[in-house]
């Protein structure tokens, strides 16, 4: 049988855990809220049917603006709706 002490540090275990899984899920909510208003590469050339290397050059060129957030690259609708009506 365990003792009280024991049920205790269980459960500061637990709760701890607890708190670290509902940060992450946090995190991950916020992520995809940030990312909602911004397309990301693939559907950027699925819309302006473009390869890779153009999608890229446009961005280097500075016709497509972009962020990045956590190593990936998203871009402006604006941005994106911008290039289309040229087109």
């Amino acid at each position: 049988m365990k003792k009280q002490d024991e049920y205790s540090s269980d459960r500061d275990t637990f709760l701890g855990m607890f708190a670290e899984i509902i940060s992450y899920l946090r995190q991950l909510v916020n992520k995809k809220a940030k990312t909602k208003n911004l397309y990301d590469t693939a559907d950027v050339k699925q819309l302006l049917k473009a390869s890779d290397s153009t999608v890229y050059r446009l961005r280097k060129s500075g016709k497509l603006k972009f962020i990045k957030i956590r190593g990936r690259i998203y871009y402006t609708i604006a941005s994106v709706k911008k290039l289309m009506k040229g087109k």
